[in-house]
């Protein structure tokens, strides 16, 4: 049986503006931007709550995944 590659490819910035321009209004635009630009896993975007974002700092922490 021949293996899958687990190497699904990386979006490059030529792909990533169109896509997240499509998906503007969508409500998971936040997630598909935190996945993009930081790199997240999907687990990790879905981990995040309100009390992993400190918005006086600017940042927040991948507490769960």
């Amino acid at each position: 049986m021949p293996k899958a590659s687990k190497d699904k490819g990386t979006a490059n910035a030529r792909e990533a503006i169109p896509f997240l321009r499509s998906v503007r209004a969508h409500r998971l635009y936040a997630a598909c931007v935190l996945v993009l630009v930081l790199g997240l896993r999907r687990s990790e975007v879905l981990g995040l709550r309100w009390q992993d974002i400190d918005f006086e700092a600017g940042r927040f922490t991948v507490r769960s995944a």
